[in-house]
């Protein structure tokens, strides 16, 4: 049984995507603190070869504040802010109205928490392309250590015998040493992004959205590029126009 662990992201790009299809269970990591200016409200697009950024307002809180205790801030009005960039981003965009009609339900809805509008738009993709996973979340999960300790109590929680992580975590989980005393296997993440036919840009741009793939390959397209890199080398033709070039 495989997990990973994630904190909660506004639209996130297609790794984390990759992320879930890798496992049978994802977990939103909701009860760490909140970092102002970071995925966890906020990511990018890119709109006539120029990258622009899409936050949510959140409301004034403790710095201690964790994600899930983190309200949207819905005396502006950002939801038809977005919808207008998404628009005009990709207003040439064969695919944009896969992409406006699963978001706008989700905006529109009538929320508070900024976890309801980010999970729910995770989900909703997922959904859509075709992963099929269970999803848990960290604040229901009694734990009593942090860092890696955190992460090895919620694998045992949930009798996971494989975490996969960002290979950017591994520096930290190494040299805090707790899962190498386990009976759990650590695995890191390899996913590297690569080229697709993106409209009015006259040089790719990386690691954007997973808004940014689909309006412009289609949601059936997607399913395959998010799988074309699984934990290593691994290739895979998924269509003209784009092309696979993995670590």
């Amino acid at each position: 049984m495989k997990c990973a662990i994630m904190q909660p992201t506004y639209l996130p790009w297609s790794g984390y995507f990759n992320l879930i299809q890798s496992v049978d269970k994802f977990v939103f990591l909701d009860d760490v603190q909140f970092e102002k200016q970071s995925w966890q409200s906020r990511n990018r697009l890119v709109q006539n070869g120029q990258e622009i950024w899409l936050s949510i307002p959140i409301k004034k809180h403790a710095l201690s504040s964790k994600i899930n205790q983190i309200s949207v801030n819905q005396q502006q009005n950002w939801q038809q802010k977005h919808l207008k960039s998404l628009r005009q981003a990709y207003a040439k965009s064969p695919y944009i109205d896969e992409v406006l009609s699963t978001l706008e339900p989700i905006l529109f809805a009538p929320k508070e928490a900024l976890m309801d509008y980010t999970i729910p738009m995770i989900k909703a993709f997922s959904s859509k392309l075709g992963l099929d996973v269970e999803w848990c979340y960290s604040s229901e999960i009694s734990t009593q250590g942090n860092r890696s300790k955190k992460l090895l109590e919620i694998c045992q929680f949930l009798d996971c015998n494989q975490y996969l992580s960002p290979v950017g975590s591994k520096a930290y989980i190494e040299a805090d040493g707790v899962f190498a005393q386990s009976n759990i296997t650590v695995m890191y993440q390899c996913f590297q992004p690569v080229t697709y036919s993106q409209v009015k840009t006259s040089e790719f741009v990386s690691h954007l959205s997973i808004v940014d793939v689909i309006a412009n390959i289609g949601f059936d397209q997607t399913r395959h590029y998010i799988k074309s890199v699984k934990n290593g080398a691994h290739k895979l033709d998924i269509g003209e126009g784009i092309k696979n070039d993995c670590c």
